[in-house]
């Protein structure tokens, strides 16, 4: 999941984002503001599966909500939610990936407080259930493994 936001091309929509995309007129403060939401980003990374308030990330990145909001879209293409969401799908996957939790453990283990939140948003997101996935992936496995 890491990736290089500097300059990130959205394929579908045609849209670019990145640094370049922050509306200021200086560079120095446009490199000043993207320090700012990496931190933003990072927090969130780091705080993916426990409750925080978007005014949280926002102290965090020394930013006011609206400043982080607008930038943090411009920067990455995505709101902080939608990152965040994106944050605990990847890690989710990751989990049923090594088979050793149930589906309610892993929505608990990612922060979800909803169990059918989580299923609804993993079958948005990749078009198949959590189960189903699990049960994909370790099919594929080599039967001693699942020992």
């Amino acid at each position: 999941m890491e990736e290089n936001f500097t300059l990130l091309q959205d394929t579908e929509r045609g849209a670019k984002f990145g640094i370049a995309y922050l509306k200021v007129q200086k560079e120095s403060t446009r490199q000043e503001l993207f320090k700012r939401v990496v931190l933003a980003k990072d927090f969130i990374s780091d705080n993916y599966n426990r409750k925080f308030s978007l005014k949280e990330v926002a102290l965090e990145a020394c930013l006011s909500v609206n400043h982080l909001l607008r930038s943090f879209k411009a920067v990455f293409g995505l709101s902080p939610y939608q990152f965040l969401a994106k944050v605990k799908l990847s890690k989710a996957r990751h989990l049923l990936e090594k088979g050793n939790y149930r589906i309610a453990q892993v929505a608990y283990l990612v922060g979800f407080d909803s169990i059918s939140s989580f299923i609804r948003l993993f079958k948005s997101a990749f078009n198949i259930t959590p189960l189903q996935y699990k049960r994909q992936h370790n099919a594929q496995k080599p039967w001693s493994d699942q020992l």
